[in-house]
């Protein structure tokens, strides 16, 4: 039986259609890569003294993805995909509480700064929730874009002190998984320069009323 001459031309046209909206989600490679999410700014001038004794960090629920280790990327509003070969090495959630809890050790922001789980007590809870993470690649290269929500909670009387959602971005270099990697290490290290002061001066307000 002669095999029709359309069908080639009918899938040639679909792979076509398909590279001129996708952005490289193999990173330019047949090989799995894990890429580290990392703050690009870790360093801050020390306190004198502590905002407050003692917190605790604990992982808060937000976007499913932020609980996987796929990394996402976006060619149009209110969709997102994931990259076919790459992903994160640990969860987002997970990533950005262990880097927050370095900005703030270096920052000498809290006395003691510990996560849940691990045994040690804490006056307040500092509950992050990761309600965005991803690369928006509407216009390439893109923008790396991180939403994060910040709860400060009293864990004697169990009330909640504070909340806000912060928001950074940066752009790309590049239309790639390592490129948006990089971005979103200044995004994190953005969101991280306003979330610190205003977890200290939450802080001293909690550890006031406490007294």
């Amino acid at each position: 039986m002669k095999q029709s001459p359309a069908l080639p031309i009918v899938l040639l046209a679909a792979a076509l259609l398909a590279g001129c909206v996708s952005v490289d989600v193999g990173g330019g490679s047949t090989r799995q890569v894990r890429f580290v999410l990392e703050d690009a700014r870790p360093d801050m001038t020390r306190r004198d003294t502590p905002a407050a004794q003692s917190l605790v960090l604990q992982g808060f629920p937000g976007n499913p993805l932020a609980s996987s280790l796929s990394m996402a990327y976006a060619t149009a509003p209110g969709q997102r995909e994931v990259y076919q070969l790459s992903t994160w090495v640990q969860r987002p959630t997970q990533a950005l509480l262990g880097l927050l809890r370095q900005r703030l050790e270096r920052r000498g922001a809290l006395a003691t700064v510990s996560n849940l789980g691990e045994g040690v007590g804490g006056d307040l809870l500092l509950g992050i929730a990761v309600e965005d993470i991803y690369h928006d690649a509407a216009e390439k290269p893109g923008v790396a874009r991180l939403t994060v929500r910040a709860d400060l909670i009293n864990r004697q009387s169990r009330t909640l002190l504070a909340r806000r959602t912060f928001a950074a971005t940066a752009r790309l270099a590049a239309a790639n998984p390592a490129a948006f990697t990089r971005a979103m290490g200044e995004a994190t290290a953005t969101l991280f320069d306003e979330l610190v002061p205003w977890l200290e001066a939450s802080a001293g307000t909690g550890a006031q009323a406490t007294e």
